[in-house]
């Protein structure tokens, strides 16, 4: 395709652009869905899969089975703010949350949700502001919390959430072998998640709508 003329552009860029979007998306999805594993079975190229949060948080599991009621989030999240990063309570969380949650909150009622235009702008996408008795919670509706996933949510401390990177993302060009006919390029990253404390992240699962 290098030496050949498309009416639709660089097809090889084309190609890059969408390799590098699902590229990304696989990395969010690592954060919450990701598996820790370690496989040295071929001793010269072990292969080491970082694990999420489904995998990381234990202690606050809110199994809704069905409708989620406003007292019984508030109940929950009574636990879940009770811990921070440090040890030490904390006032600020983000429920990353799949459509049944996000349909759940509005049915309580727009007056209780505050838009944080200060902070969509910033981060790019919306941002809704739920005041609890405990603190803010910012809620964000992610699109890749769908399927069998539409009824979860993720409660985090984003100040205790770091990327561990031993390689940040880059893009490997030309790892064809020379006598290919054609090229060959590949996105790396070779990362793990660290949270800080599991305490101060919850889980909300079941939540149907």
């Amino acid at each position: 395709l290098s030496q050949t003329k498309l009416y639709g552009g660089d097809e090889r860029m084309r190609r890059r652009m969408a390799a590098g979007v699902k590229h990304a998306r696989l990395l969010e999805l690592d954060f919450f869905h990701g598996q820790k594993l370690e496989d040295t079975s071929t001793a010269t190229n072990p292969i080491r899969l970082a694990g999420g949060l489904d995998e990381f948080v234990t202690t606050n599991i809110l199994a809704a089975a069905g409708t989620l009621s406003e007292s019984e989030l508030y109940e929950w999240l009574g636990t879940v703010y009770r811990h921070g990063v440090d040890g030490a309570s904390s006032s600020s969380r983000v429920l990353f949350a799949g459509q049944a949650i996000i349909n759940s909150l509005g049915m309580w009622g727009q007056s209780k949700l505050q838009t944080n235009s200060g902070r969509n702008q910033k981060y790019g996408f919306s941002i809704s502001t739920l005041l609890t008795p405990y603190g803010e919670l910012d809620i964000v509706y992610h699109p890749l919390l769908e399927g069998a996933y539409a009824g979860y949510g993720y409660v985090v401390d984003m100040s205790g959430v770091k990327i561990a990177a031993l390689q940040p993302t880059v893009l490997q060009t030309n790892i064809q072998t020379n006598d290919e006919d054609g090229f060959k390029d590949q996105y790396l990253s070779e990362q793990t998640y660290l949270i800080a404390n599991e305490q101060a992240a919850g889980i909300i699962t079941g939540v149907t709508f």
